[in-house]
This record gives structure tokens, sequence and C-alpha cells, in this order.
């Protein structure tokens, strides 16, 4: 292994240095990168890329690091094969895809479900994946990543399913050879997230309903994606257990009316509604999940402030939420939104008397 100052001094020779992305090096037996990451960042990722080696992830092994005139150079473990992004680009993919192995596939899938639960991120790009037609994918270009992605839910496992499994929904051609083929491929990534994330067989048919293309190969496959009497239950559930973290969220952040990180997974309940002809939830007027989940929230809150009035956080939250319903803060000042809010307080603590 030669030092990595000689590997730093050819790689400036080329001139093909930039500051602004990762850029890699590959030589005979190593390859640079050029990166931005800390000697204590480098040292973190050593320690951790090599439990997950020890666990049969496929990721090259850090071996130097070294600050530059204003670069950060690591000298890392050359990955087999070619950069993904180039061979989607300029291989046939259908005839890539036709022999590959299926295990190519779970184990990508395995690898990075181990990496991001042992503390190192892993950014979904296909230019961040080597493939080798003997030895499958590689991931490279990794950081520090302190959520343990270990969490059980519908949320999170659906994020780790949008997030990687992108990289496979490729740009096949259009002929039937192709489009059986990729239908083959979409199976596999779908069987390969079964088996390699623990949590995704619990909620797959609620990922699978989220997402039309998915949907639409296992439609197309005859697969019955309709809720059953017991995902009607769950689904309920899943509704008034956001209604409750959207309650208490709003109640430790009283200017934070609509909780943002939620809405994707709205969404994805929203589309699994779809599938259900006999879901009668709705008791207002609101047309679409969201709003009824806010509306919901919204009157726990009310509820909460009628029986607890001489708390001044309350009646702050209460205030707001008044005021974003009655809405009429380009006609009339805010004094007579107060005075109306007041005279509802009053009707309502007079009906409970």
């Amino acid at each position: 292994m030669k030092k990595i100052n000689e590997y730093i001094q050819t790689a400036i020779v080329r001139g093909e240095n930039h500051k602004h992305r990762t850029e890699t090096y590959p030589f005979p037996d190593e390859q640079l990168i050029l990166v931005r990451k800390t000697e204590e960042d480098f040292e973190e990722l050593k320690k951790r890329i090599k439990i997950c080696k020890d666990k049969g992830v496929s990721i090259p092994e850090y071996f130097d690091y070294k600050y530059d005139n204003g670069y950060y150079w690591i000298l890392e473990e050359l990955a087999p094969g070619q950069e993904f992004e180039y061979l989607v680009k300029n291989q046939d993919i259908t005839e890539m895809f036709a022999h590959m192995p299926y295990e190519h596939i779970s184990k990508y899938i395995h690898d990075v479900y181990l990496l991001e639960t042992n503390g190192i991120g892993v950014e979904p790009r296909r230019r961040n994946i080597f493939y080798d037609r003997k030895k499958g994918f590689t991931t490279i270009d990794v950081a520090l990543f302190n959520d343990n992605g270990k969490n059980d839910s519908l949320e999170v496992t659906n994020y780790f399913f949008k997030m990687f499994s992108p990289v496979f929904v490729l740009p096949f051609k259009d002929d039937e050879h192709s489009h059986e083929v990729e239908k083959k491929t979409t199976l596999n990534v779908m069987k390969a997230f079964e088996t390699g994330h623990p949590f995704f067989n619990k909620y797959k048919r609620w990922i699978y309903r989220g997402s039309n293309y998915h949907s639409k190969i296992l439609k197309d496959n005859n697969v019955d994606l309709n809720l059953d009497d017991q995902e009607h239950q769950e689904l309920i559930v899943f509704i008034n257990n956001l209604i409750e973290n959207i309650v208490n969220e709003r109640l430790d952040n009283p200017q934070k009316l609509y909780g943002e990180h939620h809405i994707g997974y709205t969404d994805l309940l929203s589309s699994s509604i779809a599938y259900c002809p006999n879901f009668k939830l709705f008791d207002t007027t609101k047309q679409t999940l969201e709003e009824y989940i806010n509306n919901m929230a919204n009157n726990k809150i009310k509820e909460l402030f009628l029986n607890n009035q001489d708390d001044e956080k309350l009646r702050e939250l209460y205030f707001m939420i008044r005021s974003q319903e009655l809405d009429p803060v380009h006609i009339y000042p805010q004094e007579y939104i107060h005075k109306k809010i007041e005279l509802e307080i009053n009707n309502e603590n007079g009906k409970t008397r």
C-alpha cells in the first residue's frame, strides 16, 4: 500500500479536484476520495465501518486520512466493479438485470439497513454504489449517522423504503422483453425489502398502497391490497395516535400549529383509505384526512382549554387556533376576534352549567 501523500500528488497532477462534491480517484489497489470530513469523523467512521464489514456488509475499509492545503482526503479500499450510475447510463440495463442474481439486490438492501443501524449514513444515489457482476453492490461515500434506525414504526419503515427503492426504478427500454425484466426486477426489490428489513413485512401492505408504482405492479400480479378488517382497525389506531402526537406537539410549541413532518405519514394513510370502501371515520365537513386530523387535534385542544381556562399556555394556543379558523384578520381588528372568542367561551361555559 502506497503512502497517502503519493496518491494526493497524483490526483493533484490530474487537475481534477473539486470542492463542492465528493470525488473518487481509483488506483490499482486502493482509491483516494476527496471529502469534507474532519479527522475525528474519519476515525469514528473507520471504527463503524469495521463493525459493519465484520457483519458482512460490502463497504470499502478506511486506511488513512490527510488534510492538505484546504482539501480533505481519505485513502480507502478499492470498490469492486464500476459506478452504478455509469452502468445505468452506458450499459444495456435490461440485459444487466436479466442476469443479475436476486441475492445482489437483497444484500444491498440488507447492507444499507445494517449501515444505518450501526451509525453510518448512506445517501441513496446510484453514484454512491459500485456494481460488480460477480461480487454485487458496494456502498461508498458514507457519513456519520446518529439515529440508530431501529424504530419499529410505519413512518420510519416507509421512509426507509421511499429513500432506497428508487435506486432500482430504472429507465428500461419500451419493449416486451424489457417490460418483463422490469417487472421481475421490481418484484425482486420488493422481496429484498421484505427479507432485508426486520419490520418491513409488518407494514408492507400499507407502504405498497402508498406507492402508485409498486401498487400497480402488485395489482397487475393479482395481489389484493384492499384493507381487511384488522387493517381497518389499525388505520383508526394510526389516525388516533397521529392526532394525539399533534396535540402534544402543539402543547409543547404553541407557535407550531401544523406538524409538517407528519404530512408524508398522513399521505400514506390517505392512500390506504382509497382501498377501504367502508371507511366511515369522517363525521365532519373536512374533505381530506389531513384536514380531519388537524380539526380533531384542534377540538381536543379546545376541550382541554375549556376544562382548564386558567392555563395561560392553553389559552394562547386556543386563541391562535380560533383566530385561524375565523380568519377575519384582514377585515376585523384583533380586538374583535378576542371579543368573539370570549363570547364563545362564555356560551360554552353556560352550556356546561
